[in-house]
């Protein structure tokens, strides 16, 4: 069980999305982006220690779908599909996560939004530990 980073999981995030067909934009883009496509934004990076050897993460996960005169209908469909790719679990990497408070929301113009949290355990590597591995060799000039 690796270490997981925020770009992992994004990533995870955009390759099930993939299967709209449909460009995937970095959250940053403001302006001038085509439509339809997806927004995905990781947020609200919380942690707790649980113990001397793991911490408990938490995030929030923003998928927007924008399409210019979108019907309702379609805002149904969507949601609909949203909801069957992200179930109940997401994988990422070699690990497989829970997905929790999974809510939509539907704008009255262009846009449907899921919103969803995960949350997962990381162990944490003892400094003493990662420093005796890194050094191989040592020597001491008296």
């Amino acid at each position: 069980m690796g270490k997981l980073s925020l770009k992992d999981i994004k990533k995870s995030i955009i390759d099930k999305l993939k299967n709209f067909d449909v460009k995937i934009y970095a959250d940053e883009v403001k302006e001038g982006f085509n439509t339809p496509c997806f927004f995905v934004n990781v947020e609200k990076f919380e942690n707790s220690l649980e113990n001397s050897n793991f911490t408990k993460r938490y995030l929030d996960i923003y998928i927007r779908y924008i399409h210019e005169n979108i019907s309702d209908i379609h805002k149904l469909e969507i949601i609909e599909a949203l909801e069957e790719l992200f179930l109940s679990t997401i994988k990422v990497k070699d690990r497989i996560f829970t997905i929790h408070n999974k809510s939509f929301m539907k704008n009255k113009n262009d846009y449907v939004e899921l919103n969803f949290g995960i949350e997962y355990y990381e162990f944490l590597e003892d400094e003493e530990e990662m420093n005796s591995e890194k050094m191989n060799n040592f020597e001491l000039d008296l």
